[in-house]
């Protein structure tokens, strides 16, 4: 079976501001910088294996939240 085409993510410069923030800060819940990470790997161009190969997740967790950010942007 096919594998869907993953979204392209486009972060404007607040967004991106927001998650390397979110990133870099000391006291956020890893999964928030986890999740960060996929998002700015993502915008970066990297494929989702890549990405889970990255961040050391499975690749169905970067494609949940690659399309939850395309859909719902920050709030996601």
């Amino acid at each position: 079976m096919a594998t869907p085409h993953a979204p392209e993510i486009v972060l404007t410069d607040q967004e991106r501001e927001h998650l390397e923030a979110l990133v870099r800060k000391r006291t956020a819940p890893q999964r928030d910088v986890g999740r960060a990470r996929i998002v700015l790997l993502a915008a970066d161009g990297l494929t989702n294996q890549q990405i889970a190969a990255r961040v050391r997740c499975a690749r169905w967790t970067v494609t949940t939240w690659r399309q939850r950010f395309a859909q719902d942007r920050l709030v996601g």
